[in-house]
């Protein structure tokens, strides 16, 4: 993992701290744009490059909302 410090434990598991009769419209859930948009190939995709974490890394960070193309 890359250049951040996060308690793997709460950010992995932060829904299950959520009661579950909370509706899904009053949540804020955290999420990525281009979440695959990782290895560029070529010039012009580094310089459009849109994440530095890995799919995986993203989940273990929290992410549960993924803008995948």
């Amino acid at each position: 993992m890359r250049n951040y410090q996060y308690d793997s434990d709460f950010f992995q598991n932060w829904t299950n701290q959520l009661d579950h009769n909370t509706p899904v419209s009053m949540l804020s859930i955290p999420g990525t744009h281009d979440s695959a948009a990782y290895h560029p190939e070529s010039l012009i995709q580094i310089v459009l490059e849109r994440q530095q974490w890995t799919i995986y890394e993203q989940l273990n960070a929290g992410i549960r909302f993924l803008d995948l193309r």
